[in-house]
């Protein structure tokens, strides 16, 4: 893709961590240098690497020298005032970094399970990030929610569109539903309060029964079996836990 755009308009590429990328990893290395050797037309290449700034000499390494031949140090400002600038505007640029980075990484999960978001940037940054972090788990939550709440959905391309009203709705729930484990979790060791039965079958059947707090595992401790751990959370779990969302009023 970059050699083909390289040839119809001009291109710039930004390298992150270099050292990291082309020193430990020969093949890499290689590879962009073949690659390298193919562009053509107008194209800019920039590799950032960091330093610590308490060392008097920075060596380049000559591997890397030969990809990037032109080195430019830039030093945070030694003044206090726009030092304070300076690191202001270096954590905004890295926190909208981090939001796109988040942004593109829930769009990715979501066309691998054939839906599209068409106001996922509607979504607050604390809610990108959270999602970002659940949305392998949510994701068919995710569909059955829309399908839920609109009786007409939207489709393009063979993909369902859902809202990011959907996403958040069913992110408050997963998240509800992982406090209620939590919770859980921390009264598993409390005494259970003794309450009488309320009749002879009861009085039978519970020596049968096995506390919640007792049995000690969760989802999390069995090993593969997602798509039936999903069937489980979907079919029986949800239902218990939000009879609201199957009531069919929206």
């Amino acid at each position: 893709v970059l050699v083909s755009l390289s040839e119809t308009g001009s291109v710039v590429l930004y390298i992150k961590d270099v050292e990291k990328i082309f020193l430990r990893s020969p093949r890499m290395y290689n590879l962009f240098k073949k690659l390298f050797n193919k562009l053509s037309g107008s194209v800019l290449i920039l590799g950032s690497r960091s330093y610590n700034s308490k060392d008097n000499c920075v060596k380049f390494d000559e591997k890397l020298t030969m990809l990037f031949p032109c080195n430019i140090e830039i030093k945070p400002p030694q003044d206090e005032s726009r030092l304070k600038i300076w690191k202001d505007q270096l954590e905004e640029a890295m926190k909208k970094t981090q939001l796109k980075n988040n942004r593109n990484h829930i769009a990715e999960v979501l066309a691998e399970n054939d839906i599209d978001c068409d106001d996922l940037n509607s979504i607050s940054h604390n809610d990108i990030m959270q999602l970002s972090n659940h949305i392998k788990e949510i994701a068919a939550s995710a569909i059955f929610y829309q399908l839920m709440d609109d009786k007409h959905p939207e489709y393009r391309n063979e993909k369902l569109i859902i809202s990011a009203k959907s996403l958040c709705h069913v992110l408050t729930v997963f998240q509800e539903g992982e406090n209620i484990e939590n919770d859980n979790k921390k009264t598993k060791n409390e005494p259970e309060k003794n309450v009488p039965p309320d009749n002879a079958f009861e009085e039978s059947i519970r020596q049968e029964l096995i506390p919640a707090n007792e049995i000690g595992v969760t989802f999390s401790d069995i090993g593969a079996s997602d798509d039936v751990k999903e069937s489980l959370q979907e079919a029986i779990i949800l239902p218990l836990r939000r009879p609201d969302l199957f009531k069919g009023d929206g």
